[in-house]
């Protein structure tokens, strides 16, 4: 019959391997008397989640930087449509036949009192 286990006999977890390639010396080991409880310990399942807490902050800021940005290029954009509404305002009440007469006159140059002429090229 089959029984539960947590890994197959020929087949070692991916934090056992690289725990068993992070050797620890002898005198760090001392020092912090953890020689009998490093076995028991879920090494594994904490370098996990320092990981992934690391991760965590890691894109947390990167979404605040984000955002920061985004915000600024929203009050960029705001303030150059404003620049844009005032400088297009501008140039329609200069561009007005009123306006345009009055700068006219100002140059020298009067009203036309005369009606157009009529131009005819006979062939």
């Amino acid at each position: 019959m089959i029984s539960n286990s947590s890994q197959s006999p020929g087949r070692a977890s991916v934090f056992r391997k690289l725990f068993s390639r992070i050797r620890l010396e002898n005198p760090f080991i001392d020092q912090l008397n953890i020689s009998e409880e490093l076995n028991k310990m879920p090494l594994g399942k904490v370098a996990w989640v320092t990981m992934l807490v690391i991760f965590y902050i890691f894109f947390q800021h990167n979404m605040e930087s984000l955002t920061r940005k985004l915000e600024r290029a929203e009050i960029d954009m705001k303030e150059i449509r404003a620049t844009f509404i005032s400088h297009k305002s501008r140039y329609m009440f200069n561009s007005k036949h009123s306006e345009v007469s009055k700068k006219l006159v100002n140059r020298g140059m009067g009203l036309n009192v005369e009606p157009p002429v009529k131009i005819i090229i006979e062939e």
